[in-house]
């Protein structure tokens, strides 16, 4: 994390979420996802160490994934640009961190 922006560094990729664009942030299991997103397909890289790229899904449209794991789903809500999904390492101490005041 930077005082500007978070940073989401991947295996040989990285991508910068300005700080100020975040309206909300909040840690989701797969039943919360699926009420958010409908249902969904991939549009990206994934494998055995999660996925990345575009979540087409039903109710949002293309949303910015990074994620590593099924768990610790850390859904960043930003107005008209994009949701992202991600997994950090620590979601609960992300979400402390990131909240918009």
């Amino acid at each position: 994390m930077h005082a500007g922006d978070i940073e989401v560094v991947w295996p040989l990729r990285r991508r910068r979420i300005p700080r100020a664009g975040i309206l909300e942030v909040r840690l989701l299991d797969k039943a919360a996802l699926r009420a958010i997103t409908g249902s969904a397909a991939r549009v990206g890289v994934g494998g055995l160490w999660g996925g990345f790229g575009w979540l087409w899904t039903q109710h949002r449209g293309i949303v910015q994934m990074y994620v590593s794991r099924s768990d610790g789903l850390v859904w960043i809500e930003r107005g008209a640009a994009r949701p992202w999904l991600i997994t950090p390492q620590s979601p609960e101490a992300f979400l402390r961190a990131v909240a918009p005041e």
